[in-house]
């Protein structure tokens, strides 16, 4: 990135004084403004907050109320008479009641006697440039997992990733944000599984965060090579590691020069992202350098002076785990860390070598006040991505920045929260401190060391997960499916779920049977026929190697799981139904296996292939069929063409309104 830089005066409500203009041309103001006059909102009505923000801050925002004057909305007065005097407001901030905007020094003396306008404080901000790596570091899947990592498996393994995918742990209902310059992911083979709740670009305007006319030829590309590692999803290629997660994408910073604005699009980007209940937040920026006496020093790296160190910990403080990237200075004059990763609330993300040594180029703290930062690190050096082209397609290569570490940890958040969702920031923040390699000895470079994603996501409990309500032909019943996972061995005879229906009082104890699986431990309970299952609250005790009784969730009884926690599967088990119905041969296979069935009428039929994450690989029959023999071969070949990795897949059939489910495994 070409780096040029650009002012920033701050006007607060806490301070009378006036810094001098500097020389005669507009210059960019930031103009904080007096007290909220309007009485904090007490359900959300008008405040723009959509109901999955208020869920998340119900869950893990500090302090007690949902609202606070955060929420409130900056005083119109107070914006019409900034613009009855000919000035253009640039961004508006409800969480900072500032606006920003350009200003001659005439102006700048006319709005400095308003009484609703009290400090200017000049600074500047600098962006992290992304380097690349021209190597290519081979990395090679020795241990048997359920995906295929391809190149991406050494980024993943330092952090034991693999292990929290085997557990079930994708991401999957967790809500990202990407604060970056933009997201060119359509019709990419490696973005086809992405769920994409919202985007908006706040440098044009519009809902388009891939290039437009106007934008900068690279523009979006460091946007696309972050979301391809913390969600990119192509087996024998490149996973991220909350590949499973949704996805809202904010277009904030500009490529190709240097401007102010770009750190006003950032506080804009992180509020409407609080706003449609984002729980985790990956920023791969970093605002600090500058090359005169106008702007931030070290003495503002103090966590509580950069525009977005202050929004960074607004956001935290309303539930939003806030990962940052601790720049790219380590290795030149500034070397510290950037601002918003001084925020005493942020997760700030140093980088390491594969092999576990500080890259040269990872800022280091302290903080001006003396806090330990980074947080933690992850691999930032030879991180495998996609390589954003004219085409639409999938070309990866290796790049190298504290970039691709922040986007790194920002999926294995998503995987804890995925697996304890009502973490605080705090307590995420904590668990990956505490479980990480120097947690003993933490220092001013590394951090508390190397994420340890599953330690991080056991930290605070087991994890239950995967619950399934199977219909059972042959007993005509429902049952209950769990996995369970521990960091230690469990007493499979000591598993346990407790339920109750909705209005009552009274747990009903069951104790649960251990079902085969080829991955994690597996249990299952099969419900009384007066069961009402849509109505549901439960919670599961199992005790592990060492005696201990553990509970999930974490403090139940007050918290429950609920029947809406749970996935309905009313399919004939393999053991409920005469083999000889469906066959496939051979099984397991290496190149091609035979699906083969017969029906007795005309049929709609459609068979489907999963992989043992519950994933489309590809569609092989979707019609009306007449009666008699069928045979329809597959040849290990996903949707678009390419290989599929070893491992178990499944094969679901649909037959008129028949369900039937049978496991192939594929062994290359």
């Amino acid at each position: 990135m070409r780096l040029s830089i650009y002012s920033i005066l701050f006007i607060s409500c806490i301070f009378g004084w006036l810094a001098p203009a500097y020389g005669d041309a507009p210059s960019k103001y930031w103009i904080f403004l007096d007290g909220k006059s309007e009485s904090v909102y007490s359900d959300g009505a008008g405040s723009g907050i959509q109901k999955r923000a208020l869920e998340r801050r119900s869950l893990r925002k500090t302090g007690k109320s949902l609202f606070d004057v955060y929420d409130l909305p900056i005083s119109q007065t107070y914006i019409d008479e900034i613009r009855s005097r000919g000035i253009e407001i640039i961004t508006v901030s409800k969480w900072l009641n500032a606006v920003s905007c350009r200003l001659a020094p005439e102006q700048l003396d006319e709005l400095a006697r308003l009484p609703f306008v009290k400090q200017v404080q000049r600074v500047r901000r600098y962006n992290n440039p992304v380097t690349i790596e021209t190597y290519a570091a081979l990395s090679k899947q020795t241990e048997t997992h359920q995906l295929d990592y391809g190149l991406s498996l050494g980024q993943n393994a330092m952090m034991y990733v693999p292990y929290a995918h085997d557990m079930g742990l994708s991401g999957k209902g967790i809500l990202v944000g990407m604060l970056d310059t933009g997201f060119d992911y359509v019709n990419r083979p490696v973005f086809s599984h992405m769920d994409i709740l919202a985007e908006y670009d706040f440098q044009q305007g519009d809902s388009i965060t891939a290039n437009e006319t106007g934008d900068y030829p690279s523009q979006h590309n460091h946007g696309t090579r972050m979301l391809s590692t913390i969600a990119g999803f192509q087996e024998g290629e490149l996973i991220g590691p909350a590949y499973g997660a949704t996805y809202a994408l904010a277009k904030t910073e500009v490529d190709g020069s240097e401007n102010s604005i770009e750190e006003d699009y950032w506080v804009q980007g992180i509020e409407w992202l609080e706003s449609l209940g984002v729980d985790v937040v990956n920023s791969s920026l970093g605002y600090s350098e500058f090359d005169d006496d106008a702007g931030y020093t070290y003495a503002d790296m103090d966590g509580n002076t950069a525009v977005t160190t202050i929004a960074a910990d607004i956001a935290v403080s309303k539930g939003i785990v806030l990962v940052n990237s601790a720049g790219n200075q380590g290795d030149d004059a500034w070397k510290y860390i950037n601002a918003p990763a001084d925020g005493d609330s942020v997760i700030t993300v140093g980088a390491v070598t594969k092999s576990n040594q500080l890259a040269a180029f990872s800022s280091v703290g302290p903080t001006a006040d003396g806090r330990i930062k980074p947080d933690v690190v992850a691999a930032g050096v030879g991180v495998y991505n996609l390589t954003p082209t004219v085409a639409r397609e999938s070309s990866f290569d290796f790049g190298s920045g504290t970039s691709f570490s922040s986007a790194l940890v920002a999926g294995v958040c998503a995987l804890m929260l995925e697996a304890h969702p009502e973490l605080t920031p705090a307590e995420v923040r904590d668990a990956l401190r505490n479980t990480a390699d120097r947690a003993t000895a933490p220092d001013t470079a590394y951090g508390w060391g190397l994420v340890n994603a599953p330690a991080a996501i056991f930290y605070h409990g087991m994890v239950v997960n995967q619950f399934r309500s199977i219909y059972l032909v042959s007993q005509d019943r429902y049952a209950l499916d769990a996995s369970v996972h521990w960091r230690t061995a469990i007493d499979t005879q000591s598993v346990f779920l407790y339920y109750r229906e909705k209005g009552t009082t009274q747990f009903h104890e069951m104790q649960m049977d251990s079902i085969y699986s080829e991955w994690g431990c597996q249990f299952r309970a099969v419900l009384p026929q007066n069961c009402n299952r849509g109505r549901l609250e439960f919670y599961f005790s199992v005790t592990d190697a060492r005696g201990d009784v553990l509970t999930s969730p974490r403090n139940a009884p007050d918290t429950l799981f609920d029947s809406l926690d749970l996935e309905t599967y009313p399919v004939c088990l393999e053991d409920s139904f005469d083999s000889s119905d469906i066959v496939n041969y051979p099984n397991p296979f290496q190149t091609v296996t035979t699906f083969s069935f017969e029906t007795g009428v005309q049929s709609h039929i459609e068979l489907t292939l999963f992989n043992a994450r519950g994933q489309l690989v590809r569609k092989l029959m979707d019609g009306s069929f007449d009666s008699g023999s069928i045979e329809v071969s597959w040849d290990a070949t996903n949707q678009f063409g390419r290989p599929c990795a070893s491992g178990s897949y499944l094969a679901e059939f649909k037959i008129n309104r028949n369900r039937y489910v049978r496991k192939v495994l594929l062994v290359r």
